[in-house]
């Protein structure tokens, strides 16, 4: 799918809930971990792992887009969700409205006050009909509490996409983060990538 030109929107940070969003706080599980899974909730798919991993590569080819379209900033998060109308926005901390925000910062428009707390693409794929793609930041920049959102997050969300490559092995806050998604009603997927050292015996070939 090669979706038109993105426009930008207007719409407020507090719209009707009709997007998925990594939430900053709420109501926690007693058992700190994942919380368990409101019917009210949007379907998503929360997708997480180590950086150089190739998370993005993986996403792109699920959607069938160029990876350059999911850029973003690091320590953003990125929602892609359906709509007729292909749009990109950037949400700011500090402001109510949204910024058009463009795959390649030469074309970006004015520069961002603040990085986005998160970026928002909406594209007109059947398959997000079905559920929308939360995209967080790579394991290893999380930290303690960005690991307590991210499980908060997977467990509304409904199922977790792992993506980590073959020449790389997970950390002990990533087992931790494993271990707990293990025990909520979730499902979890895995995609092991080539990884680099895949990648440089390919070239050498």
């Amino acid at each position: 799918m090669k979706p038109g030109p993105l426009h930008a929107v207007d719409v407020p940070d507090d719209a009707d809930g009709s997007t998925v969003e990594l939430p900053r706080g709420g109501f926690l599980p007693i058992r700190l971990g994942v919380t368990t899974p409101n019917p009210d909730d949007p379907l998503a798919v929360v997708a997480a792992g180590p950086a150089g991993a190739g998370r993005r590569e993986v996403l792109a080819g699920l959607l069938e887009l160029d990876p350059a379209m999911l850029a973003v900033p690091a320590g953003s998060c990125l929602v892609v969700s359906h709509a007729r109308v292909p749009t990109r926005a950037a949400y700011v901390p500090g402001y109510r409205q949204p910024h058009s925000y463009g795959a390649d910062p030469a074309a970006a428009g004015p520069a961002l006050a603040r990085p986005p707390r998160r970026v928002e693409l909406s594209l007109p794929d059947p398959l997000l009909r079905h559920f929308a793609l939360l995209d967080t930041p790579d394991t290893g920049a999380l930290g303690i509490a960005g690991g307590r959102v991210l499980l908060d997050s997977v467990g509304r969300a409904g199922a977790l996409l792992f993506v980590i490559s073959a020449d790389q092995a997970f950390t002990a806050a990533e087992l931790h983060l494993l271990a707990e998604v293990a025990q909520a009603p979730v499902e979890v997927f895995f995609a092991v990538t080539p990884g680099a050292t895949a990648k440089k015996t390919s070239t050498g070939a």
